[in-house]
């Protein structure tokens, strides 16, 4: 499926009492298209999860680590240095006063936020993420 190219940034979505933050990679195509995050494939799956573990997913705010979706949908070619996505993330997350917890989906945020790899090893844990000052679970 072609892309229609939308230049402005993707942010989350979800209520500001949220205790839960879900954070992604970045938008992929029906994100875009629909101006929403975690509306494709994937954000289905995930909140089909959710609902197993009798988590409401209109409870938690939902976002990703990147604004925009990136060329061919490769990490690499975000259009900006990661670091920039991530302060607009702490700025995004800031609005949240009640925010106990971040869950960490997938690789990319584990590493860029967690600053750890090996999902497969960490999935579950509790870490500190020095990058935005709060507990997460990948």
């Amino acid at each position: 499926m072609k892309v229609p190219s939308w230049d402005g940034p993707l942010y989350g979505e979800g209520p500001p009492s949220a205790r839960i933050a879900i954070i992604g990679q970045a938008p992929a195509g029906e994100e875009v298209l629909q101006k929403r995050p975690n509306v494709g494939p994937s954000g289905k799956f995930m909140k089909s999860l959710m609902a197993k573990a009798d988590l409401n997913w209109r409870d938690c705010y939902l976002t990703n680590i990147a604004k925009v979706q990136p060329t061919l949908n490769e990490w690499k070619n975000l259009p900006w240095p990661v670091e920039k996505f991530v302060d607009i993330l702490k700025e995004e997350l800031q609005q949240l006063p009640n925010l106990n917890v971040v869950v960490l989906c997938g690789k990319i945020p584990l590493e860029v936020l967690g600053g750890k790899d090996s999902i497969e090893n960490w999935r579950g844990s509790v870490l500190w993420s020095e990058k935005l000052g709060k507990k997460c679970i990948p």
